[in-house]
């Protein structure tokens, strides 16, 4: 195959033979005519002027290069009056989100400062951080941070933005720089559904109940010491309806603790199978069901207590087992002594039961939905009910007493499903085939119900039956990013032919990114803030929504993430990463001189100037 020949090659080479061919000619011509011949000076002159022109011509279009200046850049972003940055680089330059500032050179954006200094081997940042728009113009610059203090109020909220009816949900976030902030979370009606005070590091946590279906708004506000209003934000919310999911329910004889589950389980809308045992051969309930895969697979979770798991035979838990590996959840709740058996059969499931020497009384952790942190007196005259002091956090909680099994569990590649305020682990799950297991040793959750907690009763059980039941739903696009108005995210997990829609309508296709097409994963970018629809052709499915935050709410949050972002450029900036760079010298004085020395030569040629004749012999 053969090389292209470099354009400057090229032009060189034309030029070298253009001027070897007018120097022939001129001496050719000046042989041949022996009648006028050029006096020798004049053929120098035109000999010197030709190459000259030639020589200037290629430097007006390849000026000789020259050394540029190098050296640190200073750039101001937002809040860079606020930094203890002082402006001693080479280069001051100011973004647009900088405010006033003196001896700073106004730039649209990072890429534009460096075209106009390519030399700058070193940036400073001084101030809140670079924005999305600049974070890809540093490459490989050697790169500095002094960050701008955080502003005073909520620079971390998370909360879940999709959820079921009748699901739990948590709202975390952190408060900087209030001492003492107390936040609270009010429903859509401003009711207070919540209320906490931020720990030592101002990191809080609030709870509530998806109660019905459709878009609702929540609202977090954060109040000081004294009660004084800090910052309010939004918690939006879209409220799904919950899924169908069936549970059948098995047990050895009635109980509180089965009462209150069937009955928080009616509450949240689940089709329920009950059969209870209640000796002598006898059932009650709605009837037995065949341990087949067909009828296993008609349910989504089994809910089963111990004397249930031990009247089972080995043709029955083999099926379970079956079912459990074709995608059936399984919580088996241990609130009675388990027989050797019983045991061998569940160690064959991954799980060994381990009696221990643990306290069979523990208390949950505070109640995340409370109306008040602080205990109501006639609570605090209970001690079932009383604060206590020996909580994880040090924090008195109004959370009752409730009772255990004296066991450990032992599952190697199990997770944990539920813990007690002190950390100790009370109900363990693990995958098996495309189900999932877990093993329950709290014996009387219903007591929450009993001593006004319900939504807390809810909140356990709703967070249980997410983790273990049959998925029902395709699962949701997940977003790499934060949805805000303004800046681009990344929805994964995206149908081809996907259309975002704007709350005003607007359709956007959503092209898929090429560089993870594995993830099936597209580039959005809001222009408006509001509730944005995803619509799909193919396959048929409920619509999905995302909620995208105003770009002028929230600063210390926006704050915060500006900050992480830059620190990781800091981070990984390695200095003097870029190599040496010469910028082409002007080309104006090149294209004056070329033309000048071609208009003389064009003036010489036509001129007689310098020509003899051949009788003139004075000369």
């Amino acid at each position: 195959m053969i090389e292209a020949i470099p354009l400057q090659e090229v032009v060189a080479i034309l030029l070298v033979m253009a001027v070897g061919l007018a120097s022939l000619r001129l001496l050719l011509g000046a042989w041949r005519n022996a009648d006028v011949r050029p006096r020798a000076w004049r053929i120098a002159a035109l000999l010197g002027l030709q190459a000259g022109s030639a020589l200037l011509l290629w430097f007006t279009l390849w000026p000789p290069t020259r050394p540029i200046k190098t050296g640190t850049m200073v750039v101001l972003t937002e809040r860079a009056d606020a930094s203890p940055t002082a402006l001693g680089g080479e280069f001051v330059v100011a973004l647009p989100e900088a405010g006033p500032t003196r001896g700073a050179t106004r730039v649209p954006d990072l890429a534009t400062a460096l075209r106009q200094h390519p030399g700058v081997r070193r940036l400073r940042i001084a101030g809140a951080g670079l924005t999305a728009r600049d974070r890809e113009a540093v490459g490989g610059r050697a790169l500095a941070f002094d960050a701008a203090p955080l502003p005073r109020g909520l620079v971390e909220v998370w909360s879940p933005w999709q959820l079921q009816a009748g699901a739990a949900f948590t709202v975390r976030g952190r408060v900087n720089a209030v001492d003492g902030a107390w936040v609270e979370l009010r429903d859509p009606a401003d009711r207070r559904i919540d209320r906490a005070k931020a720990d030592t590091q101002g990191r809080f946590a609030l709870g509530g109940i998806a109660r019905s279906e459709g878009l609702a708004q929540f609202q977090l506000h954060v109040l000081d010491a004294d009660g004084a209003p800090i910052e309010t934000a939004a918690v939006p919310l879209d409220i799904t309806a919950a899924e169908a999911h069936e549970i059948l329910f098995l047990a050895g004889g009635p109980s509180p603790e089965l009462k209150y589950l069937r009955r928080w389980a009616s509450d949240a809308g689940l089709s329920q199978h009950v059969n209870i045992s209640v000796g002598g051969g006898m059932d009650i309930g709605d009837g037995p069901v065949r341990f087949d895969a067909e009828g296993l697979g008609r349910f989504d979770i089994v809910v089963l207590d111990e004397r249930a798991w031990s009247g089972l035979d080995a043709s029955r838990v083999a099926a379970l087992r079956d079912a459990l590996r074709d995608g059936l959840g399984v919580l088996l709740r241990i609130d009675g002594p388990l027989s050797g058996a019983a045991r061998t059969r569940l160690r064959g499931l991954g799980f060994e039961l381990r009696n221990a020497r643990i306290p069979t009384a523990v208390r949950l952790p505070a109640d995340p939905s409370s109306i008040d942190a602080n205990p109501h007196p006639a609570e605090a005259a209970d001690p079932a009910t009383s604060p206590d002091a020996d909580a994880a956090d040090g924090v008195p909680s109004t959370m009752p007493m409730l009772s255990r099994q004296s066991v450990r569990i032992v599952a190697y590649d199990g997770a944990p499903l539920l813990r007690d305020a002190s950390g100790e682990t009370l109900a363990t799950w693990r995958a098996e085939g495309r189900g999932r297991i877990a093993v329950w040793t709290l014996a009387d959750s219903y007591r929450l119900v009993l001593t006004g907690h319900h939504d807390q009763h809810a909140r356990l059980w709703s967070e249980a039956l997410s983790i273990l039941a049959r998925p029902r739903r395709a699962a949701s696009p997940r977003i790499v990013g934060e949805a805000v108005e303004g800046e681009r995210i990344v929805l994964c997990g995206v149908a081809s032919g996907a259309r975002m829609v704007a709350p005003a309508g607007t359709r956007t296709p959503l092209l898929p990114d090429p560089r993870v097409a594995q993830e099936s994963c597209a580039g959005y970018w809001p222009e408006a803030p509001g509730w944005h629809t995803l619509q799909v052709e193919a396959p048929a499915r409920e619509p999905w929504r995302l909620h995208v935050r105003p770009g002028n709410t929230l600063p210390g949050v926006r704050a915060l993430a500006m900050r992480e972002d830059t620190e990781r450029l800091a981070s990984g900036a390695v200095p003097e990463a870029l190599p040496a760079t010469l910028l082409p010298g002007p080309r104006w004085p090149w294209l004056l001189g070329w033309l000048a020395a071609s208009g003389v030569l064009w003036w010489l040629e036509r001129s007689r100037l310098g020509r003899r004749s051949g009788t003139d012999n004075s000369l």
